[in-house]
């Protein structure tokens, strides 16, 4: 569960995007395009993506508060991983979101990780997990990513729960499972709360603890070299500009997703470190749910398909997109291998047949362990 490796463009090929050029689908993949299956890798031979044009996206935060626990990410002993008591109700259907990746390094025990609710208004306050996936505990934690990722897209509302004034409760005790040493666990919640409150993450040892009982008592560990935070947005809508349309007869065109501190392709979302108070913000936008609607057009008659290319190294992840000449369900990308590296390479989105134009919807993250940027690339065939 290593830190994002950061891709630092080098001058040149800055200067390849700058001079961007248009981009013809050569013919292999024209063919492997269109034979190809939802989530397959398929080979970009010919095409230098980033040398392609970049299409002009506008990017606007939205959602709730994104709780991040990734620090320490290897606990040694039991602790509060993260804890923030500043946290307001939620509005409607705006909800946070619990991001938890961390992995037992106990020297002798297995551990347990949980996240606890406290209400901190007056009266009695409702909880709701509106969404939910979680995986482990685990080795493969890119495919946990994935796997956790896509039973969130595919996640139902639960159940109602009446939370007392000043007490505490357990968001989501499945998850509390009995992990041994060198195994993650790795969970994503959005949810609602009436009132004013706490959210406490937490390891504990598997035998001799409880999460209500002991977790309250311990003390917030001290924070390594990963991230963690509660950040302003949970969410990113990822539009095509207003006036650009994605037009086969324009050839391939891309743009990225997962920026870093400072990149010119996507901003990255701010937050605080609430145990320190140190400002923070969150390299490759890990856990932020991308909402992009993509303005498409034939006016060549051609069909267009997406592909994701990785750009950082090792990346999976899970997508959905709206029905087109595939499925809109769900669907890891890449369905086999536990993820992808190379980046003369791609993973099929979906493929589409726009005609006089269609809005592409697309729902997507960059999951656990999974490397930033990729771009996403369309390709006329």
């Amino acid at each position: 569960m290593s830190k994002f490796v950061i891709v630092i463009f080098s001058i040149l090929a800055m200067a390849s995007v700058a001079k961007a050029q248009v981009c013809a689908t050569p013919s292999q993949l024209d063919t492997d395009l269109t034979a190809s299956t939802q989530g397959s890798v398929i080979s970009l031979s010919g095409v230098l993506p980033l040398t392609c044009p970049t299409i002009p996206i506008t990017e606007t935060w939205t959602g709730g508060k994104l709780i991040f626990s990734d620090s320490p990410e290897s606990p040694t002993t039991k602790g509060k991983l993260y804890e923030d008591g500043t946290l307001a109700a939620t509005s409607g259907t705006v909800y946070n979101r619990i991001f938890v990746l961390h992995v037992n390094q106990n020297p002798t025990k297995s551990m347990k990780f949980g996240v606890l609710i406290k209400n901190l208004g007056a009266v009695d306050a409702t909880l709701r997990i509106q969404k939910k996936g979680w995986k482990g505990p685990g080795l493969s934690w890119v495919q946990m990513g994935m796997d956790a990722f896509k039973d969130w897209l595919n996640s139902t509302a639960g159940s109602n729960v009446v939370v007392a004034p000043g007490a505490t409760v357990r968001l989501d005790s499945s998850f509390e499972v009995s992990t041994p040493k060198g195994q993650a666990m790795h969970g994503i919640w959005d949810y609602s709360m009436t009132e004013a409150h706490q959210v406490t993450v937490c390891a504990i040892h598997a035998t001799g603890d409880t999460m209500l009982g002991t977790c309250p008592g311990l003390s917030v560990l001290a924070r390594d070299v990963h991230d963690r935070g509660t950040f302003e947005y949970a969410d990113k809508i990822y539009d095509t500009s207003v006036g650009a349309v994605i037009d086969t007869a324009a050839g391939i065109q891309q743009f990225s997703v997962g920026g870093w501190s400072g990149s010119a392709y996507d901003t990255i979302v701010s937050g605080v470190d609430v145990p320190t108070g140190s400002i923070e913000q969150l390299d490759g936008n890990i856990g932020v749910l991308y909402r992009m609607h993509l303005a498409t057009s034939a006016t060549d008659s051609q069909n267009l398909g997406f592909v994701i290319n990785p750009r950082g190294g090792w990346w999976g992840s899970s997508v959905k997109s709206l029905l087109g000449l595939m499925s809109q369900s769900a669907t890891n990308c890449p369905t086999t291998g536990g993820g992808m590296s190379d980046n003369t390479k791609a993973c099929v989105m979906n493929r589409y047949t726009p005609g006089g134009g269609l809005n592409v919807w697309v729902q997507f993250m960059i999951t656990a362990s999974a490397n930033a940027p990729v771009r996403f690339i369309a390709v006329p065939h």
